[in-house]
């Protein structure tokens, strides 16, 4: 991660309480992600509200974090490669993110599993590998 995402997620951390919840799993070793109890579903990203249905009844629960590439791009640039993807979490959610240790075999419908990379003391963010 370079020092810009960093300040993004950091930013996003103190300027987002209602998202505390997420970082304090990540930093336990744990993905989460918001349910609604007033519909059921499970969102991504992190809100105070349910984008569905708008009720702020909700809750956080642990995650697999298990899904499928869905759609993903490879980028080049002074960093080296990144490939940028959407994953079809099993809980539901469609969730942009970035896949690692990927090679040329990556393809859609490729089944992903979560991993937290840590970018900063106490700090994780989702990514995702293949499974």
């Amino acid at each position: 991660m370079n020092a810009t995402e960093l300040e993004l997620v950091q930013a996003g951390i103190a300027n987002f309480p209602e998202n505390q919840p997420f970082w304090d799993k990540a930093r336990q070793g744990q993905f989460s992600l918001p349910r609604c109890r007033a519909c059921g579903k499970q969102h991504w990203f992190p809100r105070a509200f349910c984008p569905l249905c708008f009720s702020d009844d909700v809750v956080w629960e642990d995650s697999a974090g298990q899904g499928t590439v869905f759609s993903y791009s490879r980028l080049n640039g002074p960093a080296g490669e990144r490939v940028i993807a959407y994953v079809q979490l099993q809980d539901g959610p469609l969730m942009l993110t970035e896949l690692v240790d990927t090679d040329a075999s990556l393809a859609i419908g490729q089944p992903v599993v979560v991993t937290l990379v840590e970018v900063a003391p106490d700090l994780r963010i989702p990514k995702f590998k293949p499974a």
